[in-house]
């Protein structure tokens, strides 16, 4: 995992029974690490977005929406984008089931590789990626979730940080306050 990963992610692995080396500021570097390990140590690399079976276990996610929702009443799904596995697993899924409902991606502004790549239709690397949201700042989304994007994913929209940051806050007050929202 890279050095800035939050505590609470590794503590969890460890936690779990997993080991954690922390290695490089971002996603390349740690991924770099981790090939040089795996070639070290001959372990297994499962790729963490860009594998055709951590994209189908990603869309049990979507499977467990449509079986917890009315799909008459369901118009969009909206989906957290780092490099496409989670959202292209969740879209795969629900466009085959109910395609009338959108499958809308949420991208930050810093890290808007799957925003760019869709709006040129290619796989582009940015030169940076901000960390705020580091479970999705990737510099490049995979190849075969781009593929599937381009066909399951109808938008993708960009967050800027203080949004992102603000509704955090609103999230922990209501955990924290039991506060139940209900749409007006």
């Amino acid at each position: 995992m890279p050095l800035g990963t939050p505590s609470i992610k590794h503590q969890n692995v460890s936690r779990l029974g997993g080991s954690v080396i922390l290695s490089g500021a971002d996603f390349d570097a740690a991924k770099a690490e981790a090939a040089r390990l795996e070639t070290l140590h001959g372990l297994t690399n499962i790729a963490p977005f860009d594998d055709p079976y951590v994209i189908a276990g990603q869309g049990t996610i979507g499977m467990e929406l449509l079986r917890q929702t009315n799909l008459q009443d369901l118009e969009a799904v909206f989906c957290c984008v780092g490099g496409g596995g989670l959202i292209a697993g969740i879209g795969v899924y629900i466009k085959r089931i109910a395609p009338h409902v959108k499958i809308i991606g949420v991208e930050t502004y810093d890290a808007n590789a799957m925003v760019q790549s869709l709006q040129l239709g290619r796989r582009v690397v940015l030169k940076e990626v901000g960390l705020f949201a580091d479970g999705a700042a990737v510099k490049t989304v995979g190849e075969e979730t781009f593929r599937l994007c381009q066909e399951v994913v109808d938008d993708v929209i960009q967050a800027d940080l203080i949004s992102i940051k603000a509704n955090c806050l609103i999230w922990q007050a209501n955990q924290a306050s039991q506060i139940k929202v209900e749409v007006a």
